[in-house]
């Protein structure tokens, strides 16, 4: 009776390696494409160096903390909104530090090209607590609730000011109550599993979104997020702009940022994004030269600020689960 007991015990410890085994494997993936991430994001900014260093001499050092930090404030609801967006697709048990981990990291990832590197480290983290179905789903809803804001947060902005009149920006309300509708009634949540399925076939997704769900949260992290992007244009453009300049330079930048991602042959917009802002830039009226200036400025803030956000994130995930 003893060999069969011994057997199984070698069976489960087998079974106990292999599953060491995987996950060591799949932490040396994850490793691996944050680390090609970030020197495929040196690789990309390679030619404007000298630009980026003469734009950012333009500037005084002291400036730089404010700005980086107001550029991590500005990310960080993004962050914190995706667990949000994952449990009301997914009534899985995961901390939500540890989706606001995956996400973060998951950031570096995207400057690759193709966009799917992203997901693929996502999943990676999560990797047997949240299907990798819920993970898609909750990038496309996310991704669909913050473009829909900010294109029509921007382009109320951008009209107001050619217009001289404040009469377009009534449509930023009629924006909020609408985004406010689509967290409540989760339209955006009961449409999207369905495009997931179509592109994973074999994603698994709770066709029924959680009672509790968040709505009011939901929409204001949203809408909040881009309050301290318009003050670090006001701090990088100067007094000269004014705080409507602020609004319009940060609403050309959002537009052009969200043209630039959807180019998915192109990491992170690189190249695209700088075009469609000094062109919209020029098109209300600024300088091209502050405007290509500005635009590798902020670039190099987004860029630290993504690797910021990435490492705090993890810290507070692993100070968590210790």
């Amino acid at each position: 009776m003893s060999e069969p007991l011994a057997d199984d015990r070698d069976s489960e410890g087998a079974g106990e390696l292999g599953g060491q085994g995987h996950k060591v494997l799949r932490n040396a993936v994850s490793l691996g494409l944050l680390l090609v991430a970030i020197a495929y994001m040196a690789y990309a900014l390679r030619g404007q160096s000298a630009d980026i260093v003469r734009a950012m001499r333009a500037l005084p050092a002291a400036t730089y903390p404010t700005l980086l930090g107001l550029t991590v404030v500005t990310l960080v609801p993004a962050i914190v909104y995706h667990p949000i967006a994952v449990k009301r697709l997914w009534a899985g048990s995961v901390a939500g530090v540890l989706l606001a981990h995956a996400y973060a990291s998951a950031q570096i990832a995207r400057y690759l090209p193709g966009k799917i590197f992203g997901l693929m480290l996502e999943s990676s983290i999560l990797h047997r607590r949240v299907p990798a179905g819920a993970i898609l789903a909750a990038n496309l809803v996310q991704m669909l609730m913050i473009y829909a804001w900010s294109t029509a947060l921007g382009t109320s902005i951008i009209w107001a000011w050619h217009a001289g009149s404040a009469l377009p920006l009534i449509l930023i309300p009629a924006a909020l109550a609408v985004l406010w509708w689509a967290h409540h009634a989760a339209w955006a949540e009961r449409t999207v599993p369905h495009i997931s399925r179509r592109l994973r076939p074999r994603a698994t997704v709770v066709a029924s979104v959680p009672v509790h769900a968040n709505a009011t949260g939901a929409t204001a992290l949203i809408a909040v997020q881009w309050l301290p992007f318009i003050v670090l244009w006001h701090l990088l453009a100067g007094a000269s702009a004014g705080w409507n300049g602020a609004a319009v330079l940060a609403s050309c930048y959002l537009l052009s940022s969200i043209f630039g991602s959807l180019l998915l042959v192109v990491p992170s917009g690189v190249v695209v994004r700088e075009a469609a802002f000094v062109s919209l830039g020029l098109f209300c009226g600024f300088d091209a030269a502050e405007l290509l200036s500005w635009s590798l400025i902020v670039r190099m803030l987004l860029t630290a600020g993504d690797l910021l956000c990435a490492l705090l994130f993890w810290a507070l995930a692993k100070t968590a689960h210790d």
